[in-house]
Parts: C-alpha cells; sequence; structure tokens
C-alpha cells in the first residue's frame, strides 16, 4: 500500500469536477480547506447544519470571527442553538439562500444529494464547496496538536472521554464530538487558543484520511460501511493508510486485543517504507498479555472486577501503577474505550489525578448507553449501536446491570447497504437477544433499490429459534411492551435518532 498523501501544509489546492458538473476544492491531506484560506470576517455557508458535526464546525467558524449561516430541513434544538449564537438558519434548502448570503465557501455533508440547489447555487456564483471531512481536515491543520480518535466501534465515547479528560487537566482543548455533551450542551468545547484539537475520525468513504494528527487512535477494526468497504480487507487497508497520514514523530495508539491490527501495521510498515518514512510511535493499550505482545501493553488494565455491573480497575502504564479507575458505564469495552482515552490524553500532558475524576463520573455520551428513564419499574437505555458487534457489547452490558431481570432489546438498522451486507451477522446478534423487537431501516444517504426490509431480518430470527417482532409504530412497540415489562427490567433501544426519540417518549408515558 502505497501513501500517496502529501503532508506538506502549503500545498496549492486543485480543483476537480465530481457529479451534477459541481466544483468541488480538495486536496491531498493539506489545509486547502482550512480557515488560514479563508480571510478573517469571511462569509461561510453549511447545507446540512443541524447534524453535530456541521453545528459544531460553524460553532467553532463563529467563534473564530467568521459569518456564519447555514440550512437545514430538520429543525432541532441545536438549530435553535445556533439561531440562538445569532447563525442565520434556514429551515429548507433554496438557491436564494446561498444567492443572497454570498459565501466566499460552502461546506455540505455527503448526505446531502449533490443536485442540492445551494450547492449548485454556489457553482453559480464560482465560490469553492468542501465536503465536510475536507473542511474538518483544514480545522485539524490550525492546531499544532490534534488528537484523532477512529474505530469500527467507540468513537464518541473514547473522544468525550478523552476530551474532558484533557479539560479537566487544564489544557483547554477545543474538541468536536458526534454527540452532544452534556456539561457543554453541545457537540463541541471550544478552547481559548489553537493549541489542542481532539475529534472522531470516522472512516466512512475514506474521510478520515483528509485529516492531520499528531496522536492518532485505532480503538478496533470491524467490517461495516459495506458501501464503501466490501471486504474485512478493504477496511484493514484504510486504517492503515490512515495510520499513514502521521508524521514520523507522531504517536499511532493501536488496541494488542483486535485480531486484525498485524495486519494493518504489516500495511503500514510497506506503506512508509516505501516513501522512506520512519514507522511513527506505537502505544499499544489492551489487557495484560493480550494477543500480539510478548509482553504488556504500554497503558493496560489489571485487577479488573465489576460492582453491580459497573468496571472498576486499575490502569497501568509503562508498567507501573497509573490510577484507578469505578466507572459507572457498563461494560468491559467501555473499560477500553476509558483506557484508550487516558493513552491519547497522557500522551498529550493529561494528568493521573484528571482520568481518575472524568472516568469515575463519566455518565456517557449522548445515545451511547444513555439512561433516560424509567418505564413501568424498567430502566430504558437509548444507544446508538448500529452495527451487529455493537448490538452483542451493548446487549450484554444491559444484562449486567439487570440483576436477573428481563432485558428487551428495540432496534433499527441503518442504512440498507449495511442491514442487507451484515445480514446473518444481525440476525445472529438480535437471535441472542431475549426478545427483540425490529423498526424498518432508516437511511439518509441511499435508496432501496432491492425491495428490502428489516422484517426480513426478524423472520430469519424466528426461522432460527428466536423471538423476535417487526413494528412499524412507536404505539405498536409501546402496546407490546405494556404488559411485558416488570420493575427492575431494562428496556434497550438502539438505533439513529429517531430511536432516541422513542425512548424518550415511553419515559413519559
Amino acid at each position: 500500500m502505497k501513501n500517496n498523501l502529501n503532508k506538506d501544509k502549503d500545498k496549492s489546492k486543485e480543483e476537480i469536477s465530481i457529479a451534477s458538473d459541481i466544483s468541488v476544492y480538495t486536496c491531498q491531506n493539506i489545509a486547502c480547506a482550512s480557515l488560514l484560506g479563508i480571510k478573517k470576517g469571511g462569509r461561510i455557508f453549511f447545507v446540512g447544519i443541524g447534524g453535530y458535526s456541521m453545528c459544531g464546525l460553524a460553532q467553532i467558524c463563529h467563534q473564530a470571527g467568521y459569518s456564519i449561516a447555514g440550512s437545514d430541513k430538520e429543525s432541532s434544538h441545536r438549530t435553535q442553538q445556533l439561531i440562538d449564537k445569532g447563525i442565520q438558519v434556514f429551515s429548507r434548502h433554496s438557491r436564494e439562500n446561498v444567492l443572497n448570503f454570498k459565501p466566499d465557501c460552502v461546506v455540505y455533508t455527503v448526505a446531502v444529494p449533490l443536485d442540492n440547489p445551494e450547492l449548485i447555487a454556489a457553482k453559480e456564483l464560482e465560490v469553492p464547496v468542501y465536503e465536510r471531512s475536507f473542511f474538518l481536515g483544514g480545522i485539524n491543520r490550525i492546531f499544532n496538536k490534534v488528537i484523532n480518535i477512529s474505530g469500527t466501534h467507540g468513537k464518541t465515547t473514547t473522544t468525550t472521554m478523552c476530551a474532558l479528560i484533557l479539560e479537566e487537566s487544564g489544557l483547554d482543548p477545543t474538541a468536536h464530538i458526534g454527540a452532544e455533551v452534556e456539561s457543554w450542551e453541545s457537540p463541541v468545547r471550544i478552547g481559548r487558543n489553537q493549541e489542542l484539537f481532539v475529534s472522531e475520525a470516522c472512516e466512512y468513504n475514506s474521510s478520515f484520511l483528509q485529516f492531520f494528527s499528531t496522536t492518532a487512535a485505532i480503538l478496533n477494526i470491524d467490517h461495516d460501511h459495506v458501501d464503501c468497504f466490501p471486504k474485512i480487507e478493504d477496511v484493514i487497508t484504510v486504517f492503515g493508510k490512515f495510520a499513514c497520514t502521521l508524521p514520523e514523530d507522531g504517536y499511532l495508539v493501536i488496541p494488542s486485543f483486535d485480531p486484525h491490527i498485524n495486519s494493518m501495521l504489516s500495511e503500514v510498515v510497506e506503506c512508509r517504507h516505501a516513501n522512506n518514512e520512519k514507522i511513527p510511535r506505537i502505544v499499544t493499550f489492551g489487557k495484560e498479555t493480550d494477543l500480539f505482545l510478548k509482553n504488556n501493553p504500554d497503558f493496560y488494565i489489571s485487577n479488573y472486577d465489576t460492582n453491580n455491573g459497573y468496571p472498576m480497575f486499575d490502569v497501568y502504564h509503562g508498567g507501573n501503577f497509573f490510577c484507578h479507575i469505578e466507572m459507572v458505564i457498563p461494560g468491559f469495552h467501555n473499560a477500553l474505550n476509558a483506557l484508550a482515552a487516558i493513552a491519547c490524553s497522557v500522551l498529550n500532558k493529561a494528568t493521573p489525578e484528571a482520568c481518575e475524576k472524568v472516568l469515575n463520573n463519566f455518565h456517557g455520551a449522548d445515545n451511547r448507553f444513555s439512561e433516560v428513564g424509567v418505564y413501568k419499574g424498567a430502566k430504558v437505555i437509548s444507544d446508538y449501536a448500529h452495527h451487529p458487534s455493537a448490538i452483542r457489547v451493548s446487549y450484554q452490558a444491559a444484562q449486567s446491570i439487570s440483576n436477573g431481570h428481563n432485558v428487551w432489546a428495540v432496534f433499527q438498522p441503518i442504512t440498507y447497504s449495511r442491514a442487507i451486507g451484515l445480514f446473518k451477522e444481525f440476525s445472529e446478534a438480535l437471535k441472542e437477544c431475549q426478545q427483540s423487537y425490529i423498526f424498518e431501516v432508516y437511511t439518509s444517504r441511499e435508496a432501496n433499490t432491492q425491495g428490502f426490509s428489516s422484517s426480513m431480518i426478524c423472520d430469519n430470527i424466528k426461522t432460527n429459534g428466536g423471538k423476535c417482532e417487526f413494528l412499524t409504530s412507536f404505539e405498536d412497540l409501546e402496546s407490546n411492551l405494556r404488559n411485558l415489562v416488570s420493575p427492575g427490567d431494562v428496556i434497550l433501544i438502539m438505533g439513529p435518532e429517531g430511536m432516541k426519540e422513542y425512548a424518550k417518549r415511553l419515559v413519559q408515558m
């Protein structure tokens, strides 16, 4: 795998053409989308400004002194929050929005079709149009130190933990999260200077290859986004390319327990040697005596136990005791997320006291195993779990805090490509649940070209001896649970934003 990504921050931008004859400025891992290229006070328009990442980027730019506007057909408290800050938000997509605002650039997400009237208007004005990941990659390059946290699972939780630890350590990070953070009331925290930035780095559509990092974490590697990566080997390769974007003195934080890490490292070695570059500094995290290491990882968990289902453990760094953690969110996977957050933050000068204080009080990022309330005496948990592996660990976490009571699983798949490509895996994961309820596939970026329905997953589960029901409305869900739920049970509601809203409605009844 040869790395052709040029890390020169000053390389000039290159224009390419994509569908619908919209010209888009892209780059090869350089600062073309950076705010450095837009004069202070410049005008930036965000198409789809209400999304977690987009509203965060809009706030960062607004705080930095740029004039911001945007559009989103879905009104939410996030769009209202932007309005309250003086940012103009349009409730529909219209070419007039852009023509009247006259932006210096337009930023859009992959969920926005390229025939969007605002993108076409930008073309008419001959202003550059940036896909979100290019723009975020440019913002990366403003900061001296950049922590990008990637992985198939756990990015939001780990990035939030890391940012809070850095904040508690007095390091004043700017942070960009894919969910709201309770203590910030927003998906972003904006620091006072351009010293330290921490962000999620998503592999979808290879977007994280646009980012610049001084510390890059890979939490795990699993087969996901099958529309981009048909085989697990494709996923391994793209994470290897991500690792190759690090400078030679950067830190690559990797798990010692993941079965795909060795293959990924082999590709990194090949890529760096092909470009006459040294391998970045590798830092491992995991349990004592994990899979591919002869010695303990650089950061490792020891004396692991649980208290009513919640992890407690010692953390060792370099073979020495570092801190003791007693978590208030369940699951060994969250202990590993915490360990990765410790590694990334400590490599950037965080303190053990900050690690303990934050992680011993961390209740999770929004919609990541979040306790929403109670329905008929049962805990209602909302969780973004959208992959078979995530369903398994979330269900196990729910079991660990149920004290032997029932766990009712509710799930909505996200995207047809994932539901079809991982059909067998979804069926097997949900079959392990005591009782599951499945809603129709949610998507904002795909058409159902194969006539697929998630009812097919439900039928497959029942054919193989599992218990599953296909539902079409919140009323269906509530009527099914009404006579089944008992005090002490756990209702685990997994999937996109709409499922979180179902969880909220349930506890209000």
